[in-house]
């Protein structure tokens, strides 16, 4: 079951993070969330988690473990949780994207 979600939230995360970013923004991280149908939220509370996500993986926290903070801190799902941290280091904290890739596809056998 633990193997399945970890898949889950590396194909959530490869898939929001396939293009970086040409300059970091908020609105680009709200669109990748919105197109992931991450929605259940306000804009605000949003940032907050990617922020959140962001500090986290800055912090040399492994993608896992921030993946499995947002599940139990902010009750998501797996896949929510893996679309958070993909849409955060594609948008927020771009200095973190290749970290989170590595770890996609290492999930994803890519």
């Amino acid at each position: 079951m633990l193997k399945g979600a970890t898949l889950a939230a590396g194909l959530a995360v490869a898939a929001v993070c396939l293009a970086a970013p040409a300059a970091a923004s908020e609105s680009g991280y709200l669109a990748r969330l919105d197109k992931a149908q991450v929605s259940h939220m306000s804009p605000e509370d949003a940032l907050h988690w990617g922020y959140a996500a962001c500090d986290s993986l800055r912090n040399g926290t492994p993608v896992r473990s921030t993946i499995d903070m947002l599940k139990n801190a902010g009750g998501f799902s797996g896949r929510h949780a893996g679309t958070v941290v993909g849409a955060a280091a594609s948008e927020l904290c771009p200095d973190q994207y290749q970290n989170v890739m590595d770890w996609a596809h290492a999930q994803t056998g890519a």
